[in-house]
């Protein structure tokens, strides 16, 4: 069909079934928005936890460490039906990844997805595994690219691997008409407005965003904060440092004030330490919100919900105090 280059077709807006596409209820439609190009629009009244899709790649590559080329991503892409190939090459492409024509490789670099959970991606990184080792297999999709970017996002974009699909949870109520952002950062609630700007490549105009003076300050000192207690809080669990919940509570209020939704992992920081400290009773409760968390914004078939709700059993039985 085409080289690496691409001449873009008009947008061709997803439609659901076109690439194992699940839309609960029509829960949104893809349509203009006022400075982002194309968006996610809530199509009714969303509820917290509600799944807002479940779908299948467009196209999904693993780069082989030995792999110099992008040769298997072409060949891939121009191997895609007519519709399916229009409905990628109509994605965005960053201007970091080239500001003259689209390519299909640009386009990747945009838009593709990790096809590894959370959980398991942190787990590799425990083991030592190189970050391009972890992240080396992504996908694209014609639905899942089109939601735009939130540094507040109202909805919470992940992999599941039980389903081989990306999944899309409502992390608070969404009205209908309102346009349902997810984090392209993996931890955008420890960065500075100029960081997250920075990683994104493309100055970012959502609500915590588009903030000035004295506002901005404040929003920047949060932020920083958190990505400090974050980077404090592994060596003081280790060491069962009762300071471990203080600075738990603190992350948790910061982020709350930022308007931050996902907290499982934090939540379940503090059942760590528990669990370390000898309190059954505390991890319990503790990996219980965490688990409640994950199931609103990953699903209750996610690693880290079930994860979660794993120990938060565990620990429960190991309390004699709390059985019956």
């Amino acid at each position: 069909m085409c080289d690496n280059v691409v001449v873009p077709p008009h947008p061709v807006p997803p439609h659901p079934g076109s690439t194992g596409l699940h839309v609960p209820a029509g829960a949104f439609a893809i349509r203009t928005t006022d400075s982002s190009g194309l968006g996610a629009f809530a199509s009714h009244n969303i509820k917290k936890g509600e799944c807002i899709l479940s779908e299948s790649p467009l196209v999904q590559w693993t780069l082989q460490a030995s792999e110099k080329t992008t040769a298997g991503l072409v060949s891939l892409v121009n191997a895609l039906p007519q519709g399916a190939y229009e409905e990628y090459c109509s994605l965005c492409q960053n201007p970091m990844h080239g500001s003259g024509p689209k390519s299909l490789y640009g386009i990747w670099l945009s838009n593709a997805y990790p096809c590894t959970s959370p959980m398991q991606a942190l787990r590799d990184r425990q083991s030592g595994m190189e970050e391009e080792e972890i992240e080396r297999t992504k996908a694209v999709f014609a639905s899942a690219c089109r939601f735009n970017h939130s540094c507040s996002p109202n909805a919470h974009a992940s992999w599941n691997a039980q389903r081989g699909q990306q999944v899309i949870y409502a992390l608070c109520d969404i009205a209908r008409g309102a346009e349902i952002g997810v984090s392209y950062l993996e931890n955008a609630c420890n960065m500075r407005r100029a960081q997250r700007h920075e990683q994104l490549g493309f100055t970012c105009k959502c609500a915590a965003c588009d903030v000035s003076g004295l506002q901005l300050a404040q929003s920047d000192q949060r932020r920083g904060r958190t990505g400090a207690i974050f980077a404090m809080l592994e060596p003081i669990i280790r060491a069962a440092d009762k300071r471990a919940v203080a600075l738990v509570s603190e992350r948790l209020d910061l982020m709350k004030l930022e308007s931050m939704r996902e907290e499982w992992n934090t939540l379940f920081c503090a059942a760590s330490y528990f669990a370390l400290a000898g309190d059954a009773r505390q991890a319990s409760r503790w990996a219980a919100q965490a688990a409640d968390s994950a199931r609103h914004g990953l699903g209750s078939d996610s690693d880290e919900f079930q994860h979660y709700a794993a120990c938060a059993a565990r620990w429960h039985a190991r309390c004699p105090m709390m059985r019956g």
